[in-house]
C-alpha cells in the first residue's frame, strides 16, 4: 500500500502490460538531477538546462536515437519542454541530489552522466 502522507507522481502500469490497445497516458516524463526528458507520441526530447544542450529524436524512425533533429525542429522541442515544465511544477522538490554528475565530449557529442 502506498503511503497516504505524500503525493505520488507515478502511475501503476500493471493494467496496461497485457493490453496494448490502450495507453496509460500521452506523455512519459523523466527528471534526474538537471537532466530532463519527455516522450510524446513519436518524439523524444532530452535536455539539460544547466548546460543548455537539447536533443530531439523521432523514435519511430530512429529508435536508437542517432539522428538529432533539434536544429531543424526547435519549436517542436520547445513545445515539448513546455509540457514537461508544466508537469514538473506539480512535483515536490526531490529529497536528494545527484551523487555523480559530469559531462564528457565523446566524438563531438556531449554526454551527461548523473546518478
Amino acid at each position: 500500500m502506498l503511503p497516504a502522507d505524500r503525493q505520488i507522481d507515478g502511475k501503476n502500469l500493471l493494467a496496461y502490460l497485457n493490453n496494448d490497445s490502450i495507453a496509460p497516458h500521452n506523455e512519459l516524463f523523466w527528471q534526474r538531477g538537471s537532466s530532463r526528458a519527455i516522450r510524446s507520441g513519436d518524439w523524444k526530447v532530452i535536455w539539460n538546462p544547466e548546460f543548455g544542450d537539447t536533443l530531439l529524436f523521432n523514435i519511430s524512425e530512429d529508435p536508437y536515437e542517432t539522428n538529432d533533429l533539434f536544429e531543424r525542429n526547435k519549436d517542436l522541442a520547445g513545445d515539448h519542454i513546455g509540457i514537461h515544465d508544466h508537469w514538473s511544477e506539480s512535483l515536490n522538490k526531490p529529497l536528494w541530489t545527484s551523487v555523480v554528475h559530469f559531462r564528457e565530449n565523446m566524438d563531438g557529442n556531449w554526454v551527461y552522466f548523473e546518478n
